[in-house]
């Protein structure tokens, strides 16, 4: 692994334990689909359209033209590999595998008890998002107990997390926002985080 709590990685279904002490706990333990990454605060309207997706023989089809495409910097599909379709920001895979329950092509399966994904952290990224930024996932939750869904720390910190069967995120401000969730159906989960204020559809 090439995990560096120092360089700020982005991390996929686990808590870096408060960033520096360099132990790994609270693995999410769902299913993961289609997660995207955008390098500025996203509008209702296109966050809806993101939802929208048509869907043939009930499996949802990535749209032709991406929301927002001169914004997203990542998508991350989980079709088969943690490879970013979009850009060139490749994650590692730390032992999650892949299933045919998803809702395109195949879904990351993270029910194993320590699989997770690392993006690595890089000066020259387009991941190294200081400013406004919008993360687009479908989840499919087994548990609604204490789970990373994903994580950054230092000066651009994020987490998004279930707790209690709420759905938690907070950014570098310490501003928390908390959603009811369900277990055993997707859900599309979009986290945006302004200048000004946080908001978690």
């Amino acid at each position: 692994t090439e995990l560096n709590f120092n360089g700020s990685p982005l991390l996929i279904g686990v808590d870096a334990d408060s960033g520096e002490a360099g132990s790994l706990a609270n693995y999410y333990g769902g299913l993961m689909n289609d997660a995207r990454v955008y390098d500025r605060s996203l509008s209702e309207s296109e966050i809806q359209l993101l939802y929208d997706n048509p869907t043939v023989s009930g499996q949802i089809v990535p749209l032709s033209d991406p929301v927002a495409q001169d914004a997203q910097v990542a998508r991350y599909s989980f079709d088969g590999n943690v490879n970013d379709s979009w850009g060139s920001n490749d994650g590692l895979n730390e032992g999650i595998s892949f299933t045919n329950n998803a809702l395109y092509g195949k879904a990351g399966d993270f029910r194993g008890s320590t699989g997770y994904v690392e993006i690595p952290a890089s000066s020259t990224s387009e991941l190294n998002i200081s400013g406004e930024i919008t993360i687009s996932v479908w989840v499919n939750y087994d548990s609604t107990s204490d789970e990373m869904i994903l994580q950054r720390y230092g000066n651009n910190e994020l987490q998004l997390w279930t707790d209690s069967g709420e759905l938690k995120f907070r950014n570098k401000s310490g501003e928390t926002l908390v959603h009811p969730v369900q277990t055993g159906r997707w859900i599309h989960t979009t986290l945006v985080n302004r200048s000004d204020k946080s908001e978690l559809w």
